[in-house]
């Protein structure tokens, strides 16, 4: 029996080189989208892990790596957004730039969504959706009918931590700590804090959480060896995670979709930023009470780390973080209407 259900397309890739966060968002709008509609997600060379991910939420296409990606934009058409009858289409990555856009907006009739992440392009999809609070609708260069959707209310983030919006959180005392550097983690930012929150003596607990893409592992472990308040987490999925977040006082976290999560895990959040494209999440955090904002994690040192410690220890301690009220669902409501 053919299903009745709107189908929806998402287009991004991930890898050690580029990062995860494109891909993991597209899983988490998928989730969240559910039983209502009938989803499919096309990407370049997916690793087990998130071949394992999407296929949880999505049927994966996986498409040929060496097309270019004006060539791969006329094949998804032809072979995939008409065949198959999408009705929405989403594009989350820096490959997919105005001209990308423009070759799937002549060739179909699928409403065309594309996820902004600070993009040097010009927009001529059908709508543009960019969850920082850092960021204007002048500052995103669209065509004239093109709707931009901005800020909170179209977080891009899974289920669970879209339900921890509107608790409220109670710090009794600061012992507890998150660091979390996204799946791959490149630069070992992760083993870097590590090191330097050795000084910060009043944490009874510290959790670590890496993905299968983190190269550093051998290192981490041994340094993790030596310190028995440390727990460290593989592959952490969603559930666990936002509980975990709501149990934890402190993340130190880049400014990305993991650092949206501990916001609305009402955790202390310590970010920076590790990538140009974090400017306006970075941006939009920095304005709460509970986030403190540390520039670029490039040039942090373990002495700036003391010092925002002992910030955070003389400010947070018997402190109530509260719930989100200016901060209403809207996400599910783009795709429900069309």
């Amino acid at each position: 029996m053919i299903s009745s259900k709107s189908r929806v397309l998402f287009r991004a890739d991930g890898d050690n080189v580029i990062g995860l966060g494109h891909v993991y968002r597209c899983i988490a709008i998928a989730e969240r989208l559910g039983n209502k509609f009938d989803c499919y997600f096309a990407i370049r060379n997916p690793s087990t892990e998130i071949t394992k991910a999407i296929s949880l939420v999505a049927d994966i296409i996986v498409l040929p790596e060496q097309k270019k990606y004006i060539v791969e934009a006329k094949e998804l058409v032809e072979t995939i957004i008409n065949k198959y009858k999408i009705k929405i289409a989403v594009l989350d990555g820096y490959y997919f730039d105005t001209l990308y856009q423009e070759t799937i907006k002549a060739t179909c009739n699928a409403l065309l969504i594309s996820i902004d992440d600070d993009q040097p392009f010009h927009y001529v999809a059908d709508i543009v959706i960019n969850h920082s609070a850092g960021i204007s609708a002048d500052k995103i260069s669209v065509e004239p009918g093109t709707k931009t959707l901005l800020g909170y209310d179209f977080l891009l983030l899974r289920r669970q931590f879209i339900d921890l919006i509107q608790k409220e959180k109670k710090v009794n005392s600061v012992r507890s700590v998150l660091i979390c550097f996204g799946g791959s983690d490149a630069n070992d930012f992760t083993g870097k804090m590590l090191e330097y929150i050795k000084s910060v003596k009043f944490i009874t607990k510290l959790t670590v959480i890496v993905g299968s893409s983190y190269k550093y592992i051998d290192r981490l472990k041994t340094a993790i060896a030596e310190r028995d308040y440390v727990e460290l987490k593989f592959n952490v999925n969603a559930e666990d995670l936002a509980s975990l977040m709501h149990q934890t006082d402190v993340a130190i976290v880049p400014a990305s979709t993991i650092a949206l999560e501990a916001f609305t895990a009402k955790m202390i959040i310590l970010t920076g930023m590790t990538a140009n494209n974090q400017q306006s999440i970075y941006d939009g955090l920095i304005k709460e009470e509970n986030v403190i904002g540390i520039g670029s994690f490039e040039y942090f040192t373990d002495k700036k780390l003391i010092e925002a410690f002992q910030y955070i220890w003389a400010k947070f301690n018997n402190y109530t973080i509260a719930p989100k009220a200016n901060v209403v669902d809207r996400l599910l409501d783009v795709f429900e209407s069309v």
